[in-house]
């Protein structure tokens, strides 16, 4: 089973039914058209009955969540996971536990 984020205490007051959610997107910029810096990232994590959750950050908070996001090592904790926990730390998500393992 991939790793998917299970709400604690279940059905999303945005939508109800709606218990846990999954990584769906990730984009990530550091450079515009012209080569400009243009530091910004996007998630979207799809949860129960297909309700979708977007999490954002631009400037020089995503220049500084980029850099460390680009340097942490994998191998232990996914980067699924590791997206999951800033979107939970920065309030995007409610408060829940990651299950399930990574996938190759």
């Amino acid at each position: 089973m991939a790793e998917q984020y299970n709400l604690t205490t279940g059905n999303y007051q945005a939508k109800p039914g709606t218990n846990r959610f999954r990584v769906g997107k990730l984009e990530l910029g550091w450079l515009d058209e012209k080569g400009n810096p243009l530091w910004y990232w996007k998630a979207e994590f799809i949860g129960d009955n297909n309700i979708r959750v977007f999490a954002s950050e631009s400037g020089s908070q995503a220049e500084t969540d980029i850099k460390v996001f680009n340097t942490m090592n994998f191998s232990t904790t996914s980067m699924h996971k590791r997206l999951i926990q800033l979107a939970k730390a920065r309030g995007y998500i409610p408060d829940g536990a990651v299950s399930g393992t990574p996938d190759i």
